[in-house]
């Protein structure tokens, strides 16, 4: 019997998400995704923002979005970005959507803002992602009021939305509270050597035997968060100060 995932929609009716590919019995294995977890260690750089990821990603597989959190993966090329959201794409799938970064981004120069559609799709998902590495424009710019649109009460689908960024400066300013102090800035500063480079192939295959072990080490980690730290993902206080220089920095670059 392949597993299904019932989301928690803030008190609202709970939505079953797709079947993911994986017995119950693969899930109950008791072991430890130890290359998945050197695999985010070596991509953020660091413990604590391993652990700061790893809480984020554990929301994933809870289809919980009460706790509206969203991550901005932001950095240059070469930092293994791409690669591990096709990674993320390949363990839930088939329970993820891409999103065109049309429906949250608009350049500065133009004069019409497209707000973001209620993405129906996002309702029966658990993964949102939108991978804008390869444009180079430097006028991208937030749309805030789309972003809080799908973090609201009043459409809030189950998806956990994760964006990446190589170039696009993507202002903040006057984001609603809500939006900007629930965001989970990782800038990831170490490029990665070309003779160290992996294909995104390579590595979903070195991982995949892993991948229900990480859906169980996942929920078992929502589980603290929601019980122990009452939804509250720690946060090392370098990422904080990046965070607000990201701001600051943007807000200036788009003026």
């Amino acid at each position: 019997m392949k597993i299904t995932i019932t989301g928690n929609q803030c008190g609202k009716k709970a939505l079953t998400m797709p079947i993911l590919p994986y017995s119950r019995q693969e899930i109950e294995v008791d072991e430890t995704p130890v290359k998945f977890l050197d695999y985010i260690s070596g991509f953020v750089g660091d413990s604590k923002t391993a652990e700061t990821l790893l809480y984020f990603l554990s929301l994933i597989p809870s289809g919980n979005t009460c706790f509206g959190y969203w991550l901005f993966l932001h950095g240059h090329a070469t930092t293994g970005k791409t690669v591990f959201l096709q990674l993320l794409d390949e363990i839930f799938s088939p329970a993820t959507i891409h999103v065109e970064r049309t429906l949250f981004f608009y350049e500065k120069k133009s004069k019409a803002k497209k707000l973001h559609p209620l993405l129906e799709e996002a309702n029966e998902k658990l993964l949102a992602l939108s991978d804008d590495t390869t444009n180079s424009n430097f006028d991208c710019i937030l749309n805030t009021e789309a972003l809080e649109s799908v973090l609201s009460d009043k459409i809030r689908p189950s998806a956990q939305y994760i964006f990446s960024s190589n170039y696009s400066f993507c202002c903040l300013k006057n984001a609603p509270e809500k939006v900007f102090s629930k965001l989970i800035y990782i800038y990831l500063e170490k490029q990665i050597p070309q003779d160290k480079r992996k294909s995104s192939e390579s590595i979903i295959a070195e991982l995949r035997p892993e991948f229900p072990i990480i859906i169980k080490f996942l929920i078992n980690r929502y589980i603290y968060l929601r019980d122990e730290l009452h939804g509250i993902i720690p946060i090392a206080n370098e990422h904080k100060v990046n965070k607000d220089f990201f701001t600051e920095f943007t807000e200036g670059a788009n003026k």
